[in-house]
């Protein structure tokens, strides 16, 4: 969860940052709601937001 946003992001924003900023707002409440440690949610959005972020093209 919180993966598959943050790859979109960078393919539609073509930019880093707004893409782990755009998923933390969209998933945030989910980890809390399931019980999940933040430290999980931190380590989702950095497995995927910033590692693809180098594949886009145009990406900053």
């Amino acid at each position: 969860m919180g993966s598959d946003g943050s790859i979109d992001a960078n393919l539609i924003l073509c930019e880093q940052y707004m893409s782990i900023v755009m998923t933390r707002k969209m998933y945030s409440q989910a980890y809390r709601d399931k019980g999940l440690h933040a430290k999980n949610f931190s380590r989702a959005l950095e497995d995927s937001a910033t590692v693809t972020a180098n594949l886009v093209p145009k990406n900053s």
